[in-house]
Protein backbone atom coordinates (compact mmCIF):
# COMPACT_ATOMS: atom_id res chain seq x y z
CA UNK A 1 0.00 0.00 0.00
CA UNK A 2 1.25 3.62 -0.82
CA UNK A 3 1.42 6.12 1.38
CA UNK A 4 1.00 10.05 1.06
CA UNK A 5 2.39 12.68 2.95
CA UNK A 6 -0.51 12.91 4.71
CA UNK A 7 -0.43 8.87 6.07
CA UNK A 8 3.44 9.52 6.36
CA UNK A 9 4.83 9.54 10.47
CA UNK A 10 4.63 12.65 11.71
CA UNK A 11 8.92 13.13 11.33
CA UNK A 12 8.44 12.70 7.81
CA UNK A 13 5.74 15.28 7.05
CA UNK A 14 8.10 17.66 9.21
CA UNK A 15 10.93 17.25 7.53
CA UNK A 16 8.80 17.46 3.67
CA UNK A 17 7.34 21.44 5.23
CA UNK A 18 11.09 22.08 6.32
CA UNK A 19 11.93 22.16 2.74
CA UNK A 20 9.11 23.35 1.21
CA UNK A 21 9.51 26.28 3.80
CA UNK A 22 13.23 26.36 2.80
CA UNK A 23 12.49 26.72 -0.74
CA UNK A 24 10.11 29.86 -0.57
CA UNK A 25 11.68 32.00 2.42
CA UNK A 26 14.76 32.33 0.77
CA UNK A 27 16.85 35.64 -0.35
CA UNK A 28 16.41 35.93 -3.70
CA UNK A 29 12.32 35.15 -3.10
CA UNK A 30 12.88 38.11 -0.63
CA UNK A 31 14.23 40.27 -2.76
CA UNK A 32 11.68 39.41 -5.70
CA UNK A 33 8.58 40.10 -2.95
CA UNK A 34 10.65 43.34 -1.95
CA UNK A 35 11.10 44.07 -5.76
CA UNK A 36 7.19 43.53 -6.37
CA UNK A 37 6.14 45.92 -3.31
CA UNK A 38 8.35 48.96 -4.59
CA UNK A 39 6.70 48.54 -7.84
CA UNK A 40 3.31 48.28 -6.19
CA UNK A 41 3.63 51.26 -4.62
CA UNK A 42 5.54 53.46 -7.73
CA UNK A 43 2.59 52.09 -9.59
CA UNK A 44 -0.04 53.84 -6.98
CA UNK A 45 1.82 57.18 -7.43
CA UNK A 46 5.31 56.77 -5.08
CA UNK A 47 8.68 58.57 -6.53
CA UNK A 48 10.84 57.14 -9.14
CA UNK A 49 12.85 55.56 -7.25
CA UNK A 50 10.79 52.57 -6.31
CA UNK A 51 10.50 52.13 -10.05
CA UNK A 52 14.15 51.83 -10.14
CA UNK A 53 14.69 49.91 -6.55
CA UNK A 54 12.20 47.45 -8.28
CA UNK A 55 13.45 47.34 -11.80
CA UNK A 56 16.86 46.67 -10.00
CA UNK A 57 15.60 43.94 -7.94
CA UNK A 58 14.36 41.50 -10.75
CA UNK A 59 16.97 41.67 -12.13
CA UNK A 60 18.97 40.89 -9.26
CA UNK A 61 16.52 37.88 -7.74
CA UNK A 62 17.49 34.88 -10.01
CA UNK A 63 21.45 35.99 -10.04
CA UNK A 64 20.98 35.63 -6.30
CA UNK A 65 19.54 32.47 -6.90
CA UNK A 66 22.27 31.30 -8.53
CA UNK A 67 25.06 32.32 -6.70
CA UNK A 68 23.07 30.75 -3.67
CA UNK A 69 22.26 27.72 -5.37
CA UNK A 70 18.88 28.03 -4.43
CA UNK A 71 16.13 26.17 -6.36
CA UNK A 72 15.29 28.24 -9.42
CA UNK A 73 12.17 26.56 -10.27
CA UNK A 74 10.09 28.34 -7.06
CA UNK A 75 11.66 31.45 -7.73
CA UNK A 76 11.25 31.33 -11.40
CA UNK A 77 7.52 30.46 -10.72
CA UNK A 78 6.90 33.88 -8.01
CA UNK A 79 9.23 36.10 -10.45
CA UNK A 80 6.79 35.23 -13.38
CA UNK A 81 3.55 35.81 -11.41
CA UNK A 82 5.33 39.04 -10.08
CA UNK A 83 6.00 39.87 -13.47
CA UNK A 84 2.52 39.64 -14.79
CA UNK A 85 1.02 41.46 -12.06
CA UNK A 86 3.70 44.00 -12.19
CA UNK A 87 3.08 44.72 -16.18
CA UNK A 88 -0.26 45.83 -15.40
CA UNK A 89 0.45 48.35 -12.86
CA UNK A 90 2.75 49.58 -15.01
CA UNK A 91 0.33 49.98 -17.79
CA UNK A 92 -1.83 51.54 -15.16
CA UNK A 93 0.72 54.14 -14.38
CA UNK A 94 1.52 54.71 -17.49
CA UNK A 95 -2.56 55.30 -18.32
CA UNK A 96 -2.45 52.93 -21.42
CA UNK A 97 -5.49 51.96 -23.03
CA UNK A 98 -7.91 49.10 -21.57
CA UNK A 99 -7.19 46.41 -24.15
CA UNK A 100 -3.38 46.85 -23.70
CA UNK A 101 -3.91 44.78 -20.39
CA UNK A 102 -5.43 41.68 -21.86
CA UNK A 103 -2.84 41.42 -24.35
CA UNK A 104 -0.22 41.98 -22.52
CA UNK A 105 -0.86 39.50 -19.97
CA UNK A 106 -1.33 36.92 -22.48
CA UNK A 107 2.18 37.90 -24.00
CA UNK A 108 3.62 37.13 -20.24
CA UNK A 109 1.39 34.32 -20.04
CA UNK A 110 3.10 32.83 -23.57
CA UNK A 111 6.38 33.99 -22.63
CA UNK A 112 6.44 31.91 -19.32
CA UNK A 113 5.21 29.30 -21.02
CA UNK A 114 7.48 28.98 -23.73
CA UNK A 115 10.25 29.90 -21.72
CA UNK A 116 11.17 32.92 -23.66
CA UNK A 117 13.40 35.46 -22.16
CA UNK A 118 14.35 39.10 -23.16
CA UNK A 119 18.62 39.24 -23.56
CA UNK A 120 18.97 41.80 -20.11
CA UNK A 121 15.87 42.01 -17.83
CA UNK A 122 11.88 41.64 -18.36
CA UNK A 123 9.18 43.32 -20.13
CA UNK A 124 7.86 44.28 -16.71
CA UNK A 125 11.48 46.22 -16.73
CA UNK A 126 11.04 47.58 -20.22
CA UNK A 127 8.02 49.07 -19.80
CA UNK A 128 8.86 50.30 -16.05
CA UNK A 129 12.13 52.00 -17.38
CA UNK A 130 9.58 53.34 -20.50
CA UNK A 131 7.26 54.64 -17.99
CA UNK A 132 9.92 56.44 -15.85
CA UNK A 133 11.39 57.89 -19.42
CA UNK A 134 7.47 58.83 -20.11
CA UNK A 135 7.63 60.88 -16.70
CA UNK A 136 10.52 62.51 -16.74
CA UNK A 137 9.76 64.08 -20.19
CA UNK A 138 6.67 65.17 -19.08
CA UNK A 139 7.71 66.66 -15.91
CA UNK A 140 10.39 68.30 -17.88
CA UNK A 141 7.75 69.76 -20.69
CA UNK A 142 5.63 71.32 -17.34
Amino acid sequence: MRRTVAQAPPQVAAQKQDYVLGDVLNIPNLITVLGYGAGAAWALGGPWWLAAFSIIADEADHHVAKLLGDDAHIQAKLDGAVDVAMVGLALQRMRAPVFAFPVATAGQVAMIQNNWKLPVGSPRSLLMAIALLQQAANSKEE
